[in-house]
């Protein structure tokens, strides 16, 4: 596990790749009756030529036409596992069945590029044949950067609330994966990981109160590098977890095919509230993908 180059991004964000409309997210699996805001919305519908619509309002009446449930932005992250790991047809299986807003992912190679690259206009992707690639894509235009760090570089996404409405003010959702604590050089690591906890924080200083820091952090909630890093954020996925009498899911297993042992994948929220989750599994890596809803929290 050498130290890298630096990323040098393969496809820049606001791509003019077209596809079709996004599809409502399905948030039950029962029926239910129309509710009153959905018999306003209908209302509304028929009066729609009276104002334009940005894209991003755009998709969120075509959720809200379909469901009663709070409006909400999916994000998912996951560590695709760049040795012999998910292979496009696992990954376009689970982003069907998902459904994400916001796509986060550790470890991208190049041949997944163009299952994300075609079903996400707005993106920009990172990939490496080693391991340590990075990408971020959205359904809805986004700004995405790359930040610096040490070994390997993170992405923050910015959600600006035209394009986004589901919330007041800006969002920023910051994409990271830290160095493997246990892996071949586990000292010349340690120095590696504490640089990457302090850019991860120097960047957080400049976010909004809106914030996200997901991805694989190579920590569970015990160890130190979590402990700092959760500092100025609020654990999402383990607060909804523990309001439904549930113990998070263990993500990581040694053998893609063996137990979950850890829960090193993470979702990290500040001015936002994740009001359900699920893991999934993802085919061909070690990780199960995490899935977080989120709303804005003001």
């Amino acid at each position: 596990m050498g130290s890298p180059p630096h990323i040098t991004a393969s496809l820049v964000s606001h791509s003019l790749r077209s596809r079709p409309p996004a599809q409502p997210i399905q948030r039950t699996t029962t029926d239910v009756e129309p509710s009153p805001h959905e018999e306003t919305f209908d209302r509304q519908q028929r009066h729609r030529s009276d104002r334009q619509y940005t894209a991003g309002e755009e998709i969120m009446l075509q959720k809200q036409a379909r469901s009663s449930v709070m409006s909400s932005m999916r994000l998912m992250t996951a560590n695709l596992l760049h040795h012999n790991g998910a292979t496009a047809h696992a990954l376009r299986e689970t982003l069907d069945i998902v459904k994400p807003d916001i796509l986060a992912v550790q470890e991208l190679t190049v041949p997944l590029l163009s299952t994300i690259a075609d079903r996400f206009p707005h993106h920009l992707l990172a990939p490496r044949p080693d391991g340590p690639g990075i990408g971020m894509a959205a359904d809805r235009p986004v700004t995405v950067d790359e930040v610096p760090m040490p070994y390997r570089s993170g992405m923050v996404a910015t959600l600006q609330p035209e394009d986004w409405p589901e919330f007041e003010g800006r969002v920023e959702v910051f994409n990271v994966h830290l160095a493997n604590p246990i892996g071949r050089w586990p000292r010349s690591m340690t120095g590696v990981r504490r640089g990457q906890v302090e850019a991860i924080e120097s960047r957080t200083e400049s976010m909004p109160d809106r914030r996200v820091l997901c991805g694989d952090l190579n920590a569970t909630p015990m160890w130190p590098a979590y402990r700092r890093l959760r500092r100025p954020y609020q654990d999402g996925i383990g607060e909804v977890e523990a309001n439904q009498g549930r113990r998070p899911a263990r993500t990581w297993a040694p053998l893609r095919k063996g137990p979950r042992l850890l829960r090193i994948d993470h979702v990290l929220v500040s001015g936002l509230r994740v009001v359900s989750t699920q893991t999934v599994p993802l085919a061909g890596s070690d990780h199960l993908a995490v899935v977080a809803d989120l709303v804005d929290d003001r």
